[in-house]
């Protein structure tokens, strides 16, 4: 089973942008959801 032709068309510079990409939407939600619980706590404790 000759698999080069799939391999070869997938830079590794390709899948670390693609790695890069997840983890800044990951990281980007998990500051948003962080900053809109501690807006909400502030608006409740005002």
């Amino acid at each position: 089973m000759d698999l080069s032709s799939i391999t070869g068309a997938v830079s590794s510079g390709d899948i670390v942008t693609g790695v890069l990409a997840i983890g800044a939407v990951l990281a980007v939600v998990h500051v948003t959801v962080k900053a809109a619980k501690l807006v909400m706590a502030f608006l409740k404790s005002a």
